[in-house]
Order: structure tokens, then C-alpha cells, then sequence
């Protein structure tokens, strides 16, 4: 992994099978590279769990769209994406208590943004608030 940049995308050269470099700062955000060499700039992310279908989409071409404005635009993607959880839970009448942004481990074994909800009793509410620090996860708002 690397951060997107003109030089990280220019340097990605084409394979036999389309390949991917995913962006080490915003998680979700990357670029395709097809086997003609077509360079895509796209989002990916899965809600629902480890079962759920993911999710990609094309942000546009490398050329017309420079690094730094595909990744303005995955910001709002992903924002979107996460405006559009929060609608769906509220109407439920669920709260979002934690929410944390970042690059975490988990057990999926892809690049892209991860929802998990858990039901919280007090006492795991306050043990997910405490101050830690770990290789998985760095919670220091305590």
C-alpha cells in the first residue's frame, strides 16, 4: 500500500489480470489498473458484514481525474455512504455511539470501509469508550 499520488499512479503498470493499489491514508480509496493499462480511480465498501456484496465505484479515468481530486471525491462518496447508514439506523430508532475512522485490522481480508454495529450493554459501552491503544485499534478519546 501506498498513498494515490501522480507518481504511485504512474508508476503502476499493468498485469495480466486487472490489479489494484489502495491508498494507505483513506481507506476504501483506490486505482485500478486493467491489462490494456487503463488507470480507474474507484471507491470500495461493504456494508452488512463479511457476507455482504461489495461495492465498488468508479470515481472516473487517471488523466481526466487527477489523484488529488479522485480523492476529494471518495471522501464524498464515502461520506455519502456513511450519511445514508446513519438515515437508515435513526429511522430504526438506533444510536450510533462509537464511530471510528481510520485504518484498522479486522478480520476481512479487503481494502474499503466496514461497518460493524454490536448491541451495547453499559458496562461494553464504557470498555469501548476507555482509552487503548493496540495493534488493531488506537482509541484515545477515553
Amino acid at each position: 500500500m501506498a498513498r494515490i499520488s501522480k507518481r504511485s499512479v504512474d508508476a503502476a503498470k499493468p498485469k495480466a489480470k486487472d490489479t489494484y493499489l489502495w491508498d494507505d491514508e483513506l481507506a476504501g480509496f483506490g486505482l485500478k489498473v486493467t491489462p490494456t493499462g487503463r488507470k480507474v480511480y474507484l471507491v470500495q465498501y461493504r456494508v452488512g458484514g463479511r457476507k455482504a456484496r461489495t461495492r465498488r465505484v468508479t470515481i472516473g479515468p487517471h488523466g481526466s481525474v487527477t489523484p488529488d481530486a479522485a480523492r476529494v471525491e471518495a471522501k464524498r462518496l464515502l461520506g455519502q455512504v456513511a450519511a445514508s447508514i446513519a438515515e437508515v439506523l435513526g429511522r430504526r430508532k438506533l444510536d450510533i455511539r462509537h464511530t471510528y475512522v481510520g485504518n484498522y485490522f479486522t478480520s476481512l481480508e479487503m481494502m474499503g470501509v466496514t461497518l460493524t454495529m454490536i448491541r451495547l450493554d453499559g458496562e461494553l459501552d464504557r470498555l469501548l469508550a476507555y482509552p487503548a491503544r493496540s495493534l488493531g485499534l488506537t482509541n484515545l478519546k477515553g
